[in-house]
């Protein structure tokens, strides 16, 4: 029985889990924000806009939890997190972009969308390498069939 030798875990992987740790400071920030803009809203009478931010609010909060647990995800090599990462980074650029078509509320987001965006689709490109792939695969279990 031969042991198998893990590949090294590659530096962009900790910087990616590091970047998405201030991530999702960030997301859970934008939080409080959007509940305490509700909340104002709310009292001028404006439900209708109320309700949109209370649930932009909610969709951060989810996103904030949901990237800390993606950043552990990373450093443990878990290949459920490098394919939730990438289906991460797809929604927050969704959600930036309903952010500034429709609510336009870019006040809110780091200096600009842009760089949200950018950022989002570097995640995406370095979650799809074959090298990351690699490490990923190395770390998860292995199916039957590819004994």
């Amino acid at each position: 029985m031969t042991t198998r030798s893990l590949p090294p875990r590659p530096l962009g992987v900790v910087l990616l889990a590091l970047f998405q740790v201030l991530q999702g400071f960030w997301y859970l920030i934008l939080t409080l924000i959007f509940l305490a803009l509700s909340s104002v809203t709310s009292d001028e009478g404006n439900k209708a806009l109320s309700g949109i931010l209370f649930l932009l609010g909610l969709a951060y909060l989810v996103l904030g939890v949901y990237v800390l647990l993606l950043a552990r995800g990373y450093v443990k090599g878990y290949e459920w997190a490098r394919r939730r990462g990438i289906s991460i980074a797809t929604f927050a650029i969704v959600l930036v972009i309903v952010e500034i078509f429709i609510v336009k509320l870019q006040v809110f987001l780091p200096d600009s969308p842009f760089w949200t965006i950018l950022g989002n689709i570097v995640i995406i490109w370095y979650l799809g390498r074959e090298k990351t792939k690699r490490f990923f695969a190395s770390r998860s279990p292995r199916s039957p069939a590819q004994h």
